[in-house]
Protein backbone atom coordinates (compact mmCIF):
# COMPACT_ATOMS: atom_id res chain seq x y z
CA UNK A 1 0.00 0.00 0.00
CA UNK A 2 1.59 3.50 -0.69
CA UNK A 3 1.62 6.61 1.18
CA UNK A 4 -0.94 8.13 -0.34
CA UNK A 5 -3.28 5.27 0.17
CA UNK A 6 -2.23 5.20 3.39
CA UNK A 7 -3.22 9.12 4.02
CA UNK A 8 -6.72 8.92 2.04
CA UNK A 9 -7.39 6.11 5.04
CA UNK A 10 -6.67 7.77 7.74
CA UNK A 11 -8.36 10.94 6.67
CA UNK A 12 -10.70 9.62 5.97
CA UNK A 13 -11.40 7.49 9.38
CA UNK A 14 -11.01 11.24 10.84
CA UNK A 15 -7.70 12.16 11.69
CA UNK A 16 -6.29 15.02 10.05
CA UNK A 17 -2.36 15.40 8.70
CA UNK A 18 -0.56 18.16 8.55
CA UNK A 19 2.76 19.42 8.74
CA UNK A 20 1.49 21.52 12.10
CA UNK A 21 0.42 18.60 13.90
CA UNK A 22 3.50 16.07 14.99
CA UNK A 23 2.27 12.29 13.25
CA UNK A 24 1.47 9.54 15.70
CA UNK A 25 4.25 6.92 16.13
CA UNK A 26 2.64 4.40 13.63
CA UNK A 27 1.92 7.13 10.80
CA UNK A 28 5.57 8.67 11.46
CA UNK A 29 6.98 5.07 11.10
CA UNK A 30 4.71 4.47 7.71
CA UNK A 31 6.01 7.73 6.46
CA UNK A 32 9.44 6.88 6.93
CA UNK A 33 8.50 3.44 5.29
CA UNK A 34 7.85 5.16 1.98
CA UNK A 35 10.80 7.43 1.77
CA UNK A 36 13.19 4.39 2.31
CA UNK A 37 11.15 2.85 -0.58
CA UNK A 38 12.37 5.62 -2.63
CA UNK A 39 15.94 5.65 -1.43
CA UNK A 40 17.73 5.48 -4.39
CA UNK A 41 20.84 2.79 -2.66
CA UNK A 42 17.97 0.64 -2.01
CA UNK A 43 16.93 1.09 -5.35
CA UNK A 44 19.82 0.53 -7.02
CA UNK A 45 20.34 -2.78 -4.88
CA UNK A 46 16.93 -4.15 -5.64
CA UNK A 47 17.52 -3.32 -9.47
CA UNK A 48 20.60 -5.65 -9.07
CA UNK A 49 18.78 -8.04 -7.02
CA UNK A 50 16.22 -8.76 -10.21
CA UNK A 51 18.60 -8.92 -12.89
CA UNK A 52 20.71 -11.85 -11.96
CA UNK A 53 23.57 -11.13 -14.05
CA UNK A 54 24.17 -8.15 -12.25
CA UNK A 55 24.13 -9.94 -9.28
CA UNK A 56 26.60 -12.43 -10.06
CA UNK A 57 29.10 -9.10 -11.32
CA UNK A 58 28.65 -7.41 -8.57
CA UNK A 59 29.45 -11.15 -6.06
CA UNK A 60 32.33 -10.97 -8.95
CA UNK A 61 33.79 -7.46 -8.23
CA UNK A 62 33.49 -7.69 -4.45
CA UNK A 63 35.91 -11.07 -4.41
CA UNK A 64 38.34 -9.30 -6.74
CA UNK A 65 38.51 -6.45 -4.62
CA UNK A 66 38.56 -8.85 -1.22
CA UNK A 67 41.66 -10.43 -3.08
CA UNK A 68 43.34 -7.48 -3.68
CA UNK A 69 43.02 -5.87 -0.62
CA UNK A 70 43.70 -8.89 1.35
CA UNK A 71 47.11 -8.76 0.23
CA UNK A 72 48.12 -5.24 -0.56
CA UNK A 73 48.22 -4.02 2.52
CA UNK A 74 50.64 -6.42 4.02
CA UNK A 75 53.10 -6.97 0.57
CA UNK A 76 55.43 -4.92 1.74
CA UNK A 77 55.48 -6.27 5.06
CA UNK A 78 55.77 -9.78 3.51
CA UNK A 79 58.42 -8.92 0.78
CA UNK A 80 60.94 -6.59 3.25
CA UNK A 81 60.58 -8.68 6.26
CA UNK A 82 59.64 -12.39 6.21
CA UNK A 83 61.19 -12.88 2.78
CA UNK A 84 64.11 -10.18 3.24
CA UNK A 85 64.07 -8.44 0.49
CA UNK A 86 65.63 -5.21 0.48
CA UNK A 87 64.12 -1.92 0.39
CA UNK A 88 65.62 -0.93 -2.98
CA UNK A 89 64.48 -4.38 -4.44
CA UNK A 90 61.43 -3.91 -3.52
CA UNK A 91 60.97 -0.41 -4.78
CA UNK A 92 62.28 -1.65 -8.10
CA UNK A 93 59.48 -4.51 -7.43
CA UNK A 94 56.62 -2.13 -7.21
CA UNK A 95 57.69 -0.09 -9.96
CA UNK A 96 57.47 -3.03 -12.20
CA UNK A 97 54.45 -4.66 -11.36
CA UNK A 98 52.67 -0.67 -11.53
CA UNK A 99 54.43 -0.79 -15.12
CA UNK A 100 53.05 -3.87 -16.28
CA UNK A 101 49.44 -3.48 -14.54
CA UNK A 102 48.94 -0.42 -16.80
CA UNK A 103 50.15 -2.36 -19.90
CA UNK A 104 48.51 -5.23 -19.23
CA UNK A 105 44.91 -3.78 -18.18
CA UNK A 106 44.80 -1.51 -21.03
CA UNK A 107 45.75 -4.08 -23.55
CA UNK A 108 43.14 -6.50 -22.47
CA UNK A 109 40.84 -3.67 -22.35
CA UNK A 110 41.09 -3.17 -25.77
CA UNK A 111 41.08 -6.90 -26.82
CA UNK A 112 38.28 -8.03 -24.90
CA UNK A 113 36.35 -4.93 -27.16
CA UNK A 114 37.59 -6.38 -29.99
CA UNK A 115 36.84 -10.00 -29.15
CA UNK A 116 32.92 -9.26 -27.81
CA UNK A 117 33.13 -12.42 -25.25
CA UNK A 118 34.56 -11.02 -22.10
CA UNK A 119 34.05 -14.21 -20.16
CA UNK A 120 37.13 -16.27 -21.65
CA UNK A 121 39.10 -13.37 -21.02
CA UNK A 122 38.13 -13.24 -16.94
CA UNK A 123 38.37 -17.13 -16.55
CA UNK A 124 41.73 -16.96 -17.82
CA UNK A 125 42.56 -14.40 -15.94
CA UNK A 126 41.04 -15.25 -12.61
CA UNK A 127 42.94 -18.59 -13.05
CA UNK A 128 46.06 -16.92 -13.16
CA UNK A 129 45.77 -15.25 -10.01
CA UNK A 130 44.70 -18.23 -8.52
CA UNK A 131 48.36 -19.41 -9.72
CA UNK A 132 50.54 -16.56 -9.16
CA UNK A 133 48.37 -16.02 -4.95
CA UNK A 134 48.72 -19.74 -4.39
CA UNK A 135 52.36 -20.00 -5.58
CA UNK A 136 53.45 -17.34 -2.99
CA UNK A 137 51.12 -18.97 -0.65
CA UNK A 138 52.81 -22.70 -1.16
CA UNK A 139 56.13 -21.66 -2.18
CA UNK A 140 57.22 -18.75 -0.53
CA UNK A 141 60.28 -17.23 -1.79
CA UNK A 142 61.85 -14.47 -3.48
CA UNK A 143 61.80 -15.44 -6.79
CA UNK A 144 58.56 -16.51 -6.47
CA UNK A 145 57.36 -13.54 -5.26
CA UNK A 146 58.90 -11.43 -7.86
CA UNK A 147 57.41 -13.55 -10.82
CA UNK A 148 54.08 -13.94 -9.23
CA UNK A 149 53.69 -10.10 -8.19
CA UNK A 150 55.48 -8.84 -11.16
CA UNK A 151 53.97 -11.25 -14.10
CA UNK A 152 51.08 -13.37 -13.27
CA UNK A 153 48.89 -11.21 -10.30
CA UNK A 154 48.97 -7.95 -13.01
CA UNK A 155 46.41 -10.05 -15.09
CA UNK A 156 44.42 -10.85 -12.32
CA UNK A 157 44.11 -7.14 -11.47
CA UNK A 158 43.07 -6.50 -14.67
CA UNK A 159 40.05 -7.96 -14.45
CA UNK A 160 38.00 -4.94 -12.08
CA UNK A 161 37.52 -3.12 -15.85
CA UNK A 162 36.46 -5.96 -17.24
CA UNK A 163 33.74 -6.50 -14.55
CA UNK A 164 33.03 -2.82 -15.00
CA UNK A 165 32.44 -2.83 -18.38
CA UNK A 166 30.54 -5.95 -18.66
CA UNK A 167 28.48 -3.63 -15.77
CA UNK A 168 27.76 -1.17 -18.26
CA UNK A 169 26.46 -3.00 -20.73
CA UNK A 170 24.12 -5.11 -18.97
CA UNK A 171 22.71 -1.91 -17.70
CA UNK A 172 22.75 -0.13 -21.40
CA UNK A 173 19.22 -0.96 -21.64
CA UNK A 174 17.93 0.54 -18.56
CA UNK A 175 17.03 4.35 -17.63
CA UNK A 176 20.50 6.40 -17.53
CA UNK A 177 19.06 7.32 -13.92
CA UNK A 178 19.21 3.85 -13.03
CA UNK A 179 22.08 2.74 -14.93
CA UNK A 180 24.11 5.42 -12.85
CA UNK A 181 22.98 4.56 -9.49
CA UNK A 182 23.57 0.51 -10.53
CA UNK A 183 27.54 1.45 -11.45
CA UNK A 184 27.88 3.73 -8.68
CA UNK A 185 26.13 0.93 -6.40
CA UNK A 186 28.65 -1.85 -7.64
CA UNK A 187 31.67 -0.03 -7.62
CA UNK A 188 30.81 1.00 -3.71
CA UNK A 189 31.08 -3.00 -3.10
CA UNK A 190 34.67 -2.71 -4.17
CA UNK A 191 34.96 -0.24 -1.36
CA UNK A 192 33.17 -2.56 0.61
CA UNK A 193 35.65 -5.19 0.19
CA UNK A 194 38.58 -2.97 0.96
CA UNK A 195 36.99 -2.21 4.75
CA UNK A 196 35.81 -5.81 5.36
CA UNK A 197 38.85 -7.60 3.95
CA UNK A 198 42.45 -6.10 5.22
CA UNK A 199 40.91 -5.77 8.90
CA UNK A 200 39.66 -9.59 8.32
CA UNK A 201 42.48 -10.97 7.24
CA UNK A 202 44.60 -9.10 9.79
CA UNK A 203 42.57 -10.22 13.04
CA UNK A 204 43.10 -13.83 11.48
CA UNK A 205 46.90 -13.73 11.50
CA UNK A 206 47.53 -11.49 13.76
CA UNK A 207 48.97 -14.03 15.95
CA UNK A 208 50.61 -16.23 13.32
CA UNK A 209 53.97 -15.88 12.66
CA UNK A 210 53.38 -15.45 8.82
CA UNK A 211 50.96 -13.20 6.52
CA UNK A 212 51.06 -15.66 3.80
CA UNK A 213 47.83 -17.00 4.48
CA UNK A 214 46.62 -13.50 3.56
CA UNK A 215 47.53 -14.92 -0.37
CA UNK A 216 45.57 -18.09 0.48
CA UNK A 217 42.78 -16.46 0.92
CA UNK A 218 43.21 -14.44 -2.50
CA UNK A 219 43.91 -17.33 -4.63
CA UNK A 220 40.82 -18.74 -3.17
CA UNK A 221 38.66 -15.36 -3.95
CA UNK A 222 40.55 -15.81 -7.75
CA UNK A 223 39.04 -19.34 -7.86
CA UNK A 224 35.91 -18.02 -6.69
CA UNK A 225 35.36 -15.34 -9.56
CA UNK A 226 36.27 -18.19 -12.18
CA UNK A 227 34.03 -20.29 -11.34
CA UNK A 228 31.49 -17.68 -11.50
CA UNK A 229 32.21 -16.29 -15.07
CA UNK A 230 31.32 -19.64 -16.06
CA UNK A 231 27.84 -18.65 -15.63
CA UNK A 232 28.01 -15.61 -17.53
CA UNK A 233 26.47 -15.76 -21.16
CA UNK A 234 28.87 -15.93 -23.73
CA UNK A 235 28.65 -13.30 -26.38
CA UNK A 236 29.19 -14.10 -29.63
CA UNK A 237 32.78 -12.44 -30.95
CA UNK A 238 32.30 -9.54 -33.66
CA UNK A 239 33.34 -10.47 -37.23
CA UNK A 240 36.63 -8.85 -37.68
CA UNK A 241 39.81 -9.25 -39.84
CA UNK A 242 42.79 -9.80 -38.60
CA UNK A 243 44.04 -6.64 -40.37
CA UNK A 244 41.07 -4.96 -39.26
CA UNK A 245 41.32 -6.12 -34.90
CA UNK A 246 45.19 -5.15 -35.83
CA UNK A 247 43.62 -1.53 -36.98
CA UNK A 248 40.84 -0.96 -34.53
CA UNK A 249 43.79 -2.04 -31.57
CA UNK A 250 45.77 0.71 -32.48
CA UNK A 251 43.56 3.02 -33.31
CA UNK A 252 42.03 2.48 -29.47
CA UNK A 253 45.27 2.64 -27.94
CA UNK A 254 45.77 6.27 -30.33
CA UNK A 255 43.10 8.00 -28.22
CA UNK A 256 44.86 7.84 -24.95
CA UNK A 257 46.96 10.32 -26.26
CA UNK A 258 44.29 13.00 -26.77
CA UNK A 259 44.57 15.94 -24.03
CA UNK A 260 41.42 15.06 -22.67
CA UNK A 261 42.39 10.90 -21.78
CA UNK A 262 45.68 12.34 -20.63
CA UNK A 263 44.30 14.61 -18.07
CA UNK A 264 42.36 11.70 -16.90
CA UNK A 265 45.20 8.93 -17.00
CA UNK A 266 47.42 11.67 -14.93
CA UNK A 267 44.92 11.92 -11.88
CA UNK A 268 44.29 8.58 -11.46
CA UNK A 269 47.96 7.31 -12.04
CA UNK A 270 48.28 10.40 -8.86
CA UNK A 271 45.51 9.17 -6.90
CA UNK A 272 46.49 5.52 -7.42
CA UNK A 273 49.66 6.43 -6.47
CA UNK A 274 49.24 8.05 -3.50
CA UNK A 275 47.25 5.24 -2.15
CA UNK A 276 49.55 2.62 -3.05
CA UNK A 277 52.41 4.86 -1.13
CA UNK A 278 50.49 5.00 1.44
CA UNK A 279 49.40 1.29 2.04
CA UNK A 280 53.22 0.45 1.36
CA UNK A 281 54.86 2.62 3.46
CA UNK A 282 52.21 2.47 6.63
CA UNK A 283 52.79 -0.92 7.69
CA UNK A 284 56.65 -0.63 7.66
CA UNK A 285 56.68 2.26 9.69
CA UNK A 286 54.19 0.72 12.19
CA UNK A 287 54.82 -2.79 12.32
CA UNK A 288 59.27 -2.73 11.66
CA UNK A 289 60.25 -1.61 15.34
CA UNK A 290 58.17 -4.57 16.82
CA UNK A 291 58.90 -7.17 13.87
CA UNK A 292 61.19 -8.88 17.30
CA UNK A 293 58.80 -8.45 19.64
CA UNK A 294 55.94 -10.69 20.67
CA UNK A 295 53.76 -7.73 21.06
CA UNK A 296 53.63 -7.26 17.11
CA UNK A 297 50.36 -9.43 16.86
CA UNK A 298 48.58 -6.66 18.96
CA UNK A 299 50.11 -4.02 16.62
CA UNK A 300 49.16 -5.81 13.47
CA UNK A 301 45.26 -5.91 15.29
CA UNK A 302 45.92 -2.15 15.47
CA UNK A 303 46.99 -1.86 12.28
CA UNK A 304 43.51 -3.58 10.49
CA UNK A 305 41.27 -1.99 12.93
CA UNK A 306 42.69 1.49 11.81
Amino acid sequence: MGWEAIKSLVIAGGMSISWETPFPPCISLLGKCAVLENDPVLHSLRNIRAHPQLLLLTLMIFLQGSAYGSTLPYLSITAIQELGMSDQAYSLLVFVTSLCAVTISVSLGILSDLMGDRRTIIMVMTVMGAIGYGAIFLFPSIPIFIAATAIIIPFFQSVSSLIFVSVRAETAGLPSRDSAAINATVRAFVSAAWVVMPAAVGFAFASSASMMGAWGVAALCALLISFSSAFLPARPAPDRTAGTSRAGFFSALSELATPLMLARAVSMALLTGTIRLASTVWPLIHLRPWRQDRRCRYRRRADSLI
